[in-house]
């Protein structure tokens, strides 16, 4: 063989391995994921940490949005049948402040009905002195809720006035206790209220950021 066709041959073969190292780096370029931006890693690496802050604590200490959402959820519910329950109460308290008003209106009625009857009996009347039935005094101590026979004498006409009295007296002392009882429930019912308007701001402003941080 000669010096020439040796060359050649040789030739041939260094441009086929240097062809096959070119073949091999391309391929290796393009199996490579694309190139990206300093900035578009940044941003990358900082919307992956958003979505896992939202689901973790950050150094176990302070709770993840996820967390404090649920949280504020349930507190929600006891604060919404907190209200509920107080609402009831006041309801309650207002029911029995009217009966209460209404049975006193009642039993002036009767009062003042009774204080007449004792003014038309004689200067010189007795226990025994006998008193005229009055419709309007049986109707007002029906209304009133007092289960009293009309008066005969004067005597019964005076223990019936006294009756009245005492139970005005109650009842007076036991609408100003109601009275007292509707304001604190109304005032637990207001914080109640005001306290569960408070965790639904913040649960709107948590729902905002878990949004932020899914937004791409």
């Amino acid at each position: 063989m000669s010096l020439r066709k040796s060359a050649l041959i040789m030739a041939g073969l260094s441009a086929l391995v240097i062809f096959g190292i070119l073949v091999k780096n391309q391929s290796m370029q393009n199996d490579l994921p694309p190139k990206t931006t300093a900035d578009q890693t940044v941003k990358s690496n900082q919307n992956l940490e958003n979505k896992s802050n939202i689901f973790q604590s950050e150094n176990n200490q302070t709770p993840s949005p996820v967390v404090r959402g649920r949280e504020i959820d349930k507190a929600l519910i006891v604060q919404e049948r907190k209200a509920e329950s107080l609402e009831l109460q006041v309801k309650e308290q207002a029911r029995l402040l009217e009966a209460k008003q209404n049975q006193i209106k009642q039993l002036n009625i009767a009062r003042n009905i009774v204080q007449s009857m004792r003014n038309d009996l004689p200067p010189n009347a007795t226990a025994d002195t006998a008193v005229k039935p009055n419709q309007n005094l049986t109707n007002a101590l029906i209304a009133a809720g007092i289960p009293v026979q009309e008066p005969k004498n004067k005597a019964e006409l005076d223990a019936l006035n006294q009756l009245i009295e005492s139970k005005i007296q109650t009842l007076s002392s036991s609408v100003q206790t109601g009275n007292l009882k509707i304001q604190s429930a109304m005032k637990q019912w207001n914080n109640a209220v005001k306290y569960m308007s408070d965790l639904m701001k913040t649960r709107k402003s948590i729902n905002d950021s878990i949004k932020q941080s899914l937004t791409p």
